[in-house]
């Protein structure tokens, strides 16, 4: 049997300020995922390799509030910080014309360095409409949402949404209010793997022990984290485990 497809993939992450002291490295893996496509939309971001998956969208944090205003139809102009990360649901919206002809659109972080996220993002996930990096929780650093009107409007059904994004702080809209869609009740973690359809969307939840915080347990089912990681070749390792 020939292997399936590999899906089109394009990360969107926003990023406003200072360009953090890791953003070079931050970029350079994703330099080594070829098969995967960013786009870094920032006032402040930089590509020193020239990578062709990796495109940085020059704008302004004021006309990206404007962008989130119009698609959600509340006022965001006053957000910054930590809160930006409530629109992160919205940004497939936000950029549907640089999204076009991807299969998936990806929601992630900058405080990330990637291994090889091939080795589970994978032909296999399309048969899902959601995936999630964690069993617990729709990720904020590694969430797919397939790329169809369905998918993209999904944060629309949050109840009280208006409500939340009127908050003066942090609302969780990205994770846990994105999450309560599939699963209303808390989900036990160390499952390592919850699948279910609401909505008319197959959503997953596959624990790639991506990272080592409560309430994961780590691989080997205790709360023994690895203190170091090792990155080489598009890979990531961590401390002892020679395959992951």
């Amino acid at each position: 049997m020939l292997p399936k497809a590999e899906p089109s993939i394009q990360f969107i992450v926003a990023y406003f300020g200072e360009w953090p002291e890791w953003g070079d490295l931050y970029v350079y893996s994703c330099g080594h995922n070829p098969s995967i496509d960013w786009l870094i939309v920032s006032d402040c971001a930089r590509d020193i390799y020239g990578y062709p998956n990796v495109t940085i969208m020059p704008m302004s944090l004021e006309n990206f509030l404007q962008r989130g205003s119009e698609v959600t139809g509340t006022d965001i102009s006053n957000w910054s910080g930590h809160r930006l990360a409530d629109i992160k649901p919205f940004l497939g919206r936000m950029f549907e014309g640089e999204l076009e002809g991807f299969d998936y659109f990806g929601l992630t972080d900058v405080d990330i360095i990637y291994g090889d996220l091939r080795a589970f993002l994978d032909g296999d996930i399309a048969a899902y409409d959601i995936i999630s990096a964690h069993d617990w929780i729709l990720a904020g650093h590694c969430t797919l949402l397939r790329n169809t009107g369905k998918a993209l409007d999904l944060a629309r059904k949050i109840p009280d949404l208006t409500s939340l994004l009127m908050q003066d702080s942090y609302a969780g809209i990205d994770e846990p209010h994105m999450t309560a869609l599939f699963f209303p009740k808390p989900i036990e973690a160390g499952r390592l793997r919850h699948e279910t359809e609401q909505h008319g969307l197959k959503c997953l939840l596959w624990e790639q022990h991506s990272t080592a915080l409560p309430p994961n347990a780590w691989i080997d089912g205790s709360r023994n984290y690895p203190e170091a990681w090792r990155w080489k070749d598009g890979k990531l390792f961590a401390d002892g485990i020679s395959d992951r």
